[in-house]
């Protein structure tokens, strides 16, 4: 069985969402790799044909916190099409699910010396509930070409990714969804290292609505990540 089928079903559906929003420089964050840019290329290759470098990154999150992360860049957008559709995401003898959220985007091409307040206040020209926008960093914590832009309206959010673009200064800018990783243990796992099953993620007792069961919040993301470096 591919490791699409092995997705779970909403997970699925987002991938052919976002399919229509995929660049050449693919975005993930929540890495669990210590390695260099070059290990890491090599640990892809094996899995993914078309991948031309890669780049390890950092996400500040809304404690001042920096988040693990990598940008994949790709020979074309057809090629980076086919690495979101394979599903699941390898490294080596790791497995990951693709969490993607419905209310974030990721923005390229926006230059370091474009300031946040003034590309917030472009926005809201143009689009309905921003809520926030934060910054992607290099190894050494110097300001990336990359952005992370929340809504507080998944319409938003999806209007914006049948579009294909955001406009920022007049400018149509890159986009895709924010996918974060969770990794899915061995146990999970099939003879080829596919997952053979959805990952178990415990929730809360609390009762939850349908939408909010769909999608791991960014706060269980990370919750699952510090477990999984004890």
């Amino acid at each position: 069985m591919s490791s699409k089928e092995q997705l779970p079903r909403q997970q699925q559906n987002l991938s052919s969402v976002s399919s229509q929003s995929t660049t050449q420089s693919l975005i993930f964050v929540n890495v669990d790799f210590n390695g260099s840019d070059q290990d890491l290329l090599q640990g892809l290759r094996p899995h993914y044909s078309g991948v031309k470098n890669v780049v390890k990154l950092y996400h500040q999150d809304n404690d001042g916190k920096f988040i693990r992360a990598i940008q994949i860049n790709m020979k074309s957008d057809k090629l980076a099409q086919e690495f979101i559709a394979q599903g699941n995401f390898r490294i080596f003898d790791k497995e990951y699910a693709i969490q993607t959220f419905p209310k974030s985007l990721i923005v390229s091409r926006v230059g370091s010396n474009e300031k946040l307040g003034q590309i917030l206040q472009d926005l809201t020209h143009n689009y309905m509930g921003i809520e926030r926008i934060s910054r992607f960093y290099d190894v050494d914590k110097k300001v990336v070409d990359q952005i992370r832009i929340d809504f507080k309206f998944e319409s938003t959010f999806t209007k914006i990714i049948q579009d294909d673009y955001i406009l920022i200064d007049g400018k149509r800018r890159s986009i895709q969804p924010y996918r974060s990783l969770t990794y899915i243990p061995k146990e999970n796992q099939n003879e080829n290292g596919l997952a053979s099953q959805e990952p178990v993620i415990k929730e809360s007792s609390k009762p939850a609505s349908k939408k909010s069961q769909n999608y791991l919040t960014e706060r269980r993301v990370k919750e699952l990540f510090t477990q999984q470096q004890m």
